[in-house]
């Protein structure tokens, strides 16, 4: 979507371009921080091997996670947990024009499978996802027309 639909589509089009921008990076860096804090931790949860599609573990991984004591079907519960782990380190959120990042370390020896399963959306996050965009920058734009704006750096 191009910046001008953007704006059109939140009411800001009467709006300075550059304050908009200003008010569209703060709603991007906030739903990539409520994506680490909130969505990114459910990857971890019982039930999220259904919601996030993944595919089944093998027996043996199965096996070694119930030595563990780690119960099955926890997904992504990897070396006793140390995935699970990150959930509680910070993460990097970087916005580039339209795009948000989220940067965060994986424990090395982490398989692609781990690491595209991770950063996999449900689509009850897209909703999420999109809701809190929604009222972040709603947020902005009634600041503005109250004269006051964040600014991000």
């Amino acid at each position: 979507m191009r910046m001008s639909e953007i704006r059109k589509r939140y009411g800001g089009a009467t709006m300075n371009a550059k304050v908009f921008g200003q008010i569209l990076k703060t709603a991007l860096t906030e739903v990539g921080k409520y994506w680490w804090s909130e969505l990114f931790p459910k990857h971890f949860e019982r039930g999220a091997q259904h919601e996030y599609r993944y595919q089944p573990r093998a027996r043996s991984t199965v096996a070694t996670k119930r030595r563990q004591g780690v119960e099955p079907p926890v997904a992504l519960v990897t070396r006793a947990g140390a995935l699970c782990e990150l959930t509680t380190r910070p993460a990097v959120v970087k916005v580039f024009g339209q795009k948000v990042t989220v940067r965060f370390i994986v424990p090395p020896g982490t398989g692609k499978q781990y690491r595209d399963e991770m950063t996999r959306f449900s689509e009850r996050d897209r909703k999420r996802i999109v809701a809190k965009l929604d009222e972040v920058i709603q947020r902005g734009i009634d600041s503005y027309n109250g004269l006051t704006v964040e600014r991000v750096s």
